[in-house]
């Protein structure tokens, strides 16, 4: 299973959060996948809404690029740290465009079973990141 969740994590990366490719999220997530994220106050539930979160993403940030920076698994969880820069230029999270250049370091929790995704953290680095409104 290590093989199959370091794939996953890497295709993930890519097709979710680099391209919003919304027919691969589908392949990659279970129906019922709970994608959980600090900011906001519950989880999202189901791959429909995570590509409905994702396409509000790319409207708020067109340029968003997200880079794997490692990754470790064990069993049926993967954890890999990310970084992602990109453009503020539509709302996202409920802040208006600002037009700043932002940068994101972070680390993704993601439990995988059948061979998609079933449950996931993202965690922002505050302290390694610029703010969007700031």
């Amino acid at each position: 299973m290590t093989d199959e969740t370091t794939a996953l994590a890497d295709r993930s990366i890519e097709a979710a959060w680099n391209r919003a490719d919304s027919a691969t999220v589908d392949e990659l997530a279970a129906s019922e996948v709970e994608v959980y994220y600090p900011l906001m106050p519950t989880p999202i539930k189901g791959a429909a809404d995570f590509n409905e979160f994702l396409a509000e993403f790319r409207t708020g940030m067109p340029d968003g690029h997200f880079a794997l920076q490692h990754v470790a698994t064990q069993g049926d969880t993967a954890v890999f740290r990310w970084d992602a820069t990109g453009t503020h230029k539509g709302e996202l999270l409920g802040i208006p465009p600002t037009g700043r250049e932002v940068r994101w370091t972070g680390i993704s929790v993601v439990q995988v079973a059948g061979g998609s995704a079933v449950r996931a953290g993202h965690f922002p680095q505050p302290e390694r990141s610029t703010p969007l409104d700031g």
